[in-house]
């Protein structure tokens, strides 16, 4: 199991001890954890922070202290938002999502996937099927692609070896302190290295340091 992997494994089970006490997460590549994600469902609501009026939301959802859900948001299916986290005005959260402690979602929409504590996804982003590490910053319009054009399964490289996912739906995978500049897209499958950054306007696949 690699250090990512790892800390999204540890990361994972705190965030999920919420709803369960003595759940434990199994996993040996980080893309595993979203497929455990797919089956996160939240019997009992639990807001702790704020919901502005006219905010929606369709199944019971759990906020942490501190954090705001600004109008005109909207939610959609089981999401899980930390601590101090600010998400929208206009952001679109599509669950199952979980969003990490000090994070900021904007004017973006997060579908199936998960965000580390302290990453922020401001202005104008997509982010499909994604595993977002820790302190990382997607630049404004960047695009986290999660579906080939011919539907086959997603490939993901990291350094020199390639593996199948199984999966026909993979965004991107960012770990800590990685980052974006505006308008960038990372195609199904990119994997981003700590510290690893993609440059504004580029288009990348494989493997990025």
């Amino acid at each position: 199991m690699s250090d990512f992997a790892k800390e999204v494994k540890e990361w994972l089970e705190e965030v999920l001890k919420q709803v369960d006490p003595k759940a434990k997460v199994s996993l040996k590549q980080p893309w595993d954890a979203l497929k455990l994600l797919e089956k996160l469902t939240l019997e009992k609501e639990d807001i702790k922070g704020q919901i502005e009026s006219g905010v929606k939301w369709d199944v019971p959802i759990i906020v942490g202290k501190g954090s705001v859900i600004k109008f005109p948001s909207r939610i959609e299916g089981p999401v899980i938002i930390g601590e101090n986290t600010i998400i929208g005005p206009f952001a679109y959260l599509r669950g199952p999502v979980i969003i990490g402690n000090d994070c900021k979602v904007g004017s973006s929409e997060i579908k199936n996937s998960m965000m580390m504590d302290g990453s922020r996804a401001g202005h104008f982003n997509y982010v499909g099927d994604s595993i977002v590490g820790k302190k990382c910053n997607l630049g404004a319009g960047t695009k986290l692609a999660n579906l080939r054009f011919d539907g086959e399964i997603i490939k993901v490289t990291v350094e020199k070896e390639k593996f199948s996912t199984g999966m026909r739906k993979l965004g991107a995978i960012m770990e800590d302190n990685s980052q974006t500049g505006c308008n960038a897209v990372l195609n199904p499958g990119t994997y981003v290295a700590k510290k690893g950054k993609v440059l504004p306007g580029a288009v990348v696949s494989g493997y990025i340091v």
